[in-house]
């Protein structure tokens, strides 16, 4: 039913209700609880989660997929990622200086 009242919207409104893809940076219990909430608020669609941890590449998370850090730049050219978000501060000396300006500290 939400899909057709989005396309209603956007054939008489001409606006569509295009989600941010955004990244999380972890998988700890607080990025959890983020993925959560942003998930409730509809307007981001969360791809992948960023961790270290070598038993979690390519697992699920939350519907996301895990992935390593060092995949970060390639996962944000070729799937048009707009916000990464991070909880734990530890992750700022390890993004790429390029893509600080795509960071978001949780609230």
């Amino acid at each position: 039913m939400k899909f057709f009242t989005s396309l209603l919207n956007a054939i008489f409104t001409g606006k569509t209700s295009a989600k941010k893809n955004v990244i999380i940076l972890g998988t700890d219990y607080p990025e959890y609880k983020l993925s959560k909430a942003l998930s409730r608020e509809g307007a981001c669609q969360i791809l992948f989660f960023i961790e270290s941890d070598p038993w979690r590449h390519k697992t699920r998370f939350d519907n996301a997929t895990c992935k390593y850090l060092t995949e970060l730049t390639a996962l944000c050219e070729k799937h048009n990622i707009e916000h990464i978000y991070y909880v734990d501060n530890k992750w700022l000396d390890l993004v790429d200086p390029d893509l600080r300006s795509l960071l978001l500290k949780a609230p």
